[in-house]
C-alpha cells in the first residue's frame, strides 16, 4: 500500500481534502497529493481529517498532474462519465485488484477530478485506466471524499484476497510518467513538425497515439530506444 499515491486535482472544498485524508488513513494509505487546489489544507481539513491530520502534514502540492505523476508507472483516473474517445476501462471490481497487483513493486497512482466537473479528457489521457464505480446509472455521481473512500476501501479488500504480487511482471523496470511524458512531447514535436496532419486533427490522432503507447506500458530501455529513433529521425 506504501507505493499507491491518491491525486486530487482542482479540489475546490478545503472539507473534502480533510474527509479524503481520512479514507486513506482507514485503509493503510499515506501519500496524498493536490494537484493545484483552489484552497490549500486548512482548519476545516484538519478537522475532517480527524487521526488523520499526518497525511495532510506530508501532502504534496503540484501545479499540475504531470508533475504528480511524473514517478508513477501505473495511472488510474477515477471518473464517472463516458467519453468519447474510449480509454482502458476497468470497472473498479477489476481494478482494485490490477491496483493492488502493480504496487507491490510499482509506483501506482489514482486521480480524482474537482467536484464541479471531475477529471478532464485532458487529465484521462495522462492515465492507463479508466476507472469507474459502479453505481445507480440514473445518479452515479458521488461525492470526491466519498468516491475516496469507496476506492481505497475496494484495494484495501483486493490486497485480503490476492496474491501480493503483479501478474507477467519483468524484472525491467517500466518506465515513469515522467521518462513517457519526455519521449511523447519529442514525438508530438516530430509530428507537428512532418506537416503530417492539421492543428484540429492532430490532437486527436495524438490522443489516439498517447492510448496506444500507454496500453503498451512501455519498459525504460524501449522508450530509451525510440528517443533515440526519434533523435536519429531528426538530425
Amino acid at each position: 500500500m506504501n507505493n499507491i499515491s491518491i491525486i486530487l486535482v482542482n479540489t475546490s472544498h478545503p472539507g473534502n481534502i480533510g474527509s479524503a485524508a481520512r479514507a486513506m488513513k482507514n485503509m493503510g494509505l499515506k501519500q496524498l497529493i493536490l494537484v493545484n487546489p483552489k484552497v490549500l489544507p486548512n482548519d476545516e481539513s484538519y478537522a475532517l481529517a480527524a487521526g488523520a491530520t499526518d497525511i495532510l502534514d506530508t501532502a504534496r502540492i503540484t501545479q499540475n498532474l504531470e508533475e504528480a505523476i511524473a514517478d508513477s508507472h501505473v495511472v488510474f483516473g477515477c471518473s464517472a462519465r463516458q467519453r468519447s474517445l474510449s480509454w482502458p476501462t476497468l470497472a473498479l471490481p477489476d481494478a482494485s485488484k490490477l491496483i493492488h497487483q502493480a504496487a507491490s513493486n510499482k509506483q501506482t497512482a489514482i486521480v480524482f477530478g474537482s467536484e464541479q466537473s471531475g477529471l478532464s479528457n485532458q487529465a484521462l489521457q495522462h492515465c492507463h485506466y479508466h476507472l469507474y464505480i459502479p453505481a445507480n446509472p440514473e445518479y452515479s455521481s458521488l461525492n470526491l471524499s466519498q468516491a475516496v473512500q469507496v476506492v481505497t476501501y475496494a484495494i484495501f479488500t483486493a490486497g485480503q484476497i490476492q496474491p501480493n504480487h503483479f501478474e507477467g511482471v519483468i524484472d525491467e523496470p517500466i518506465a515513469t510518467m515522467g521518462e513517457f511524458e519526455h519521449f511523447f512531447q519529442r514525438f508530438s514535436q516530430l509530428i507537428e513538425q512532418s506537416g503530417f496532419a492539421g492543428l484540429e486533427p492532430n490532437k486527436k490522432m495524438q490522443a489516439r497515439m498517447r492510448r496506444l503507447f500507454q496500453r503498451a506500458q512501455m519498459r525504460k530501455t524501449e522508450v530509451d530506444i525510440l528517443e533515440g529513433i526519434l533523435k536519429k529521425l531528426n538530425s
